[in-house]
């Protein structure tokens, strides 16, 4: 009886969510027809409510009348061109890149520095509906089935507090802030992890305490997470810790770290549901989950092997790419089977491998570009240095796949590490150490249970620092996205290895059997590529 009135209550609940989306959807379909008008109108808005801001006065906003004048008057642009606009609304400085109030500044990985700050307004939060809205329609009407039962939606543990720069919050409360404040309220009813379980801070409490809730979701029918990474950790944990965690369901258990009705509910006994637990096997997730329909997940780029790792865990489930979303934009959403551009979110521009611009119109099948994005942010011809290519189109807007991250960033499972800011680090840790190593490079290593990095180093005037690891790692989990990806256990512990005095030639003799013209090898800090601990031959010991 209770779980018939908790899927009418799903299906209630997930029903008016799916009518509260079908405008969007109906108004994204025909954009879908009409990409190159649609941007029109979104860069006219954007440029309209902005003439009159310190960025809108410097590039004559007021007296651009076409995509092409936009393109010809105001600059591509990077992180270090706001900076000290950032800097300014941090102060308290009104209209410096939106007429539009920064309700909150969104942390980022940075190059150089440790992180980016995204400006958020209530503008942008909609140009996300705009992404978000078509995607959950499209999901209930395609597998109807979705709605009749409870969802897990990535939750991720706090890492600091918000911080509060003069009157505007650092970061977001939690994962659900892309939803509508009204649509955030009603969808907790149907999660199936309840948002509070982010304030656990401690990352095994955390794990433990999720799958609490999950393994009491036996109805779920919809897993939404970022990297599949997350959810193949929380599956292995859930094998090593199935016993104890059916005596949690059977006698209760409790955390303060939660609500008083979150506690409730995993205070409350449940002897049946531990017998019936026990008699599944947890090494086969679909056991416990019978009735889960999708995993939706990054899958492209390097996230793809990971993607057939979790798959591996789930073989009959759908597993969906999701779009490209990026903390500054909403560029692609799952659609139709396709991921179109979000052509009513943002102002899109692409960059062919020489520099050549491209509206959403002018996309060639088969081609890879460079995304470039406006915003009502307050972001201006910015380039996130992700390359996509085109992999067909729904309608007459190109759909496209994610490739990677340029400018040399390595990003095994959304760490978004920045040779850059690598380069910073290194340097910055042996100058307080007083060392002058001959060579380092820092690189991803696979383990047995995952990956980390490892800082492959040599020192010909003596032994490096026997903390040098630990400085390195502090100094790393600066970048907010590594240090959520050392907290979550998507990263092990950072390892140095002393490599032979041959390293540099070692590195050289590599890159150049891998197509780089000898002459044409730069000197780097930071490689995405694996497999250097048996290039190198390391000396003993290792630390």
């Amino acid at each position: 009886m209770m779980r018939a009135r908790a899927e009418i209550a799903s299906r209630l609940i997930n029903g008016l969510w799916s009518l509260s989306a079908n405008r969007a959807e109906t108004a994204f379909r025909r954009a879908l027809e009409r990409p190159r008008e649609t941007q029109e109108q979104l860069l006219a808005g954007i440029l309209e409510r902005n003439a009159s801001t310190r960025y809108g006065r410097d590039y004559s906003f007021s007296r651009i009348r076409s995509m092409a004048e936009y393109r010809e008057r105001v600059p591509l642009s990077t992180y270090d061109d706001y900076a000290g606009h950032v800097a300014r609304i941090r102060r308290g400085e009104p209209d410096v890149l939106t007429r539009e109030p920064v309700t909150r500044l969104v942390p980022s990985s940075g190059s150089v520095g440790a992180r980016k700050l995204i400006p958020y307004t209530r503008s942008l939060h909609r140009e996300f509906q705009e992404g978000i809205l078509p995607w959950i329609a499209g999901l209930f009407r395609g597998q109807p089935e979705i709605g009749w039962g409870p969802a897990y939606w990535s939750i991720s543990p706090s890492i600091p507090e918000i911080e509060v720069a003069g009157e505007i919050p650092i970061g977001f409360e939690d994962d659900a802030y892309y939803l509508s404040d009204s649509m955030r309220r009603l969808v907790r009813h149907v999660q199936a992890v309840p948002p509070g379980v982010r304030h656990v801070c401690d990352i095994g409490t955390f794990r433990i305490v999720t799958l609490l809730f999950l393994l009491r979701a036996r109805q779920l029918r919809l897993i939404s997470v970022w990297h599949p990474s997350f959810l193949a950790l929380l599956c292995r944990e859930m094998t090593e810790q199935f016993e104890r965690l059916l005596r949690l369901i059977a006698d209760g258990y409790f955390t303060i770290e939660l609500s008083p009705d979150e506690n409730a509910i995993l205070a409350t006994k449940d002897r049946t549901l531990a017998a019936e637990l026990e008699r599944l096997d947890p090494r086969r997730p679909e056991t416990i989950w019978p009735r889960l329909r999708q995993i939706s997940c990054w899958a492209d780029g390097q996230a793809a092997g990971a993607a057939r790792d979790l798959a591996a865990w789930f073989p009959n489930v759908e597993l969906a790419p999701k779009g490209l979303i990026a903390t500054e934009a909403f560029v692609s959403l799952p659609f139709e089977g396709a991921r179109p551009l979000a052509v009513r979110s943002h102002v899109l521009e692409f960059l062919d491998p020489i520099g050549n611009v491209f509206g959403v119109d002018d996309l060639t099948l088969g081609m890879e570009y460079s995304v470039v994005v406006t915003t009502s942010g307050g972001l201006y011809r910015y380039r996130l240095n992700d390359r996509v290519r085109v992999d067909g189109f729904v309608r007459r807007t190109p759909s496209i796949v994610f490739v990677g991250k340029e400018d040399h960033v390595s990003d095994l499972v959304g760490e978004k590490l920045d040779e850059g800011f690598v380069a910073s680090v290194l340097a910055r840790v042996f100058h307080d150490a007083g060392a002058q190593p001959e060579f380092a490079l820092l690189a991803p290593e696979r383990t047995e249970h995952g990956h980390r990095y490892t800082l492959f180093v040599e020192s010909r005037g003596g032994a490096m620092p026997r903390a040098l690891g630990a400085e390195v790692e502090r100094e790393l989990c600066a970048n907010p996205h590594y240090e959520l990806a050392r907290r979550l256990g998507q990263l092990e512990p950072l390892a140095v290895c002393p490599v032979g005095a041959a390293a540099h030639e070692v590195f050289l003799s590599h890159r150049s059997q891998s197509g780089t013209v000898l002459g044409n090898v730069k000197p780097s800090c930071l490689s995405t590529d694996t497999g250097w601990r048996s290039r190198f031959a390391p000396q003993p010991p290792e630390t």
